[in-house]
């Protein structure tokens, strides 16, 4: 047996036995992976706000290297983009949720108030369609009541919830804590991104195969093509 077809042979039994024990302890397995998704997952938030921004930022940046900076004082001009970005990110949110929020509870008060005119007419509707049957009227007297039970618990609920939304501390402590970091390590991510994308590329062509790590490379570039025309143009197209 040739030294090759040893090698061959060795990996197929590896990965059989990699397999297999994938499979017997694949729920503790997940349960770690969770874990650590869990630990981890301002870090993972963060290269997701990153890889989110760093197609404004970049246009940012550009705009200042070629009219303000002349394309002297780049750390400058990365610092400022960055800065500019969040802004406008962070004034984007604000602007939503002051058009949406309001709305939203005006469209559920409505839905609300109108909901003894919503049974008539489903009243209306259902002896119209029995008479049409040949059948005996439905009582609905008994849903009604319980319908505007519900509704009226729901608005008493959505009042007290509005107002004991200040009164919330632990878990903003936590959000803000988590938010901290994500915004921390995206905007470390989004000034050393050059850097970090040639360390990254040297460690994998290191330790991956040329052509797995090529095949890598081209997913990453597809990926990133997909992403920045579908998502920018669904922006574009709902801004303008």
């Amino acid at each position: 047996m040739s030294d090759k077809m040893t090698r061959n042979l060795i990996i197929v039994i590896t990965y059989a036995v990699a397999l297999v024990l994938i499979v017997i302890n694949f729920i503790p397995i997940m349960r770690g992976i969770w874990k650590f998704i869990v630990l981890f997952k301002p870090f993972f938030i963060g290269i997701a706000i990153a890889f989110v921004l760093n197609r404004p930022c970049m246009a940012v940046e550009r705009f200042l290297n070629k009219k303000i900076f002349k394309n002297r004082l780049k750390s400058v001009a990365r610092g400022i983009s960055i800065t500019v970005t969040y802004l406008l990110v962070l004034l984007l949110i604000t602007l939503i949720i002051s058009f949406l929020i309001p709305q939203l509870i005006k469209s559920i008060q409505v839905f609300l108030s109108n909901m003894g005119a919503y049974i008539d007419n489903f009243r209306d509707l259902t002896n119209e369609l029995s008479e049409l049957l040949g059948l005996e009227k439905i009582d609905l007297s008994s849903l009604d009541k319980l319908i505007l039970e519900y509704t009226n618990r729901l608005g008493s609920s959505i009042t007290e919830l509005m107002s004991k939304i200040i009164s919330i501390t632990t878990g903003v402590l936590s959000f803000l804590a988590t938010l901290v970091i994500t915004v921390v390590f995206s905007i470390y991510i989004l000034a050393g991104k050059e850097r970090l994308m040639g360390q990254c590329k040297k460690v994998f062509s290191t330790y991956i195969p040329e052509y797995l790590y090529k095949k890598g490379a081209y997913v990453y570039r597809v990926v990133v093509d997909v992403f920045n025309k579908y998502i920018y143009g669904q922006l574009a197209e709902a801004l303008f």
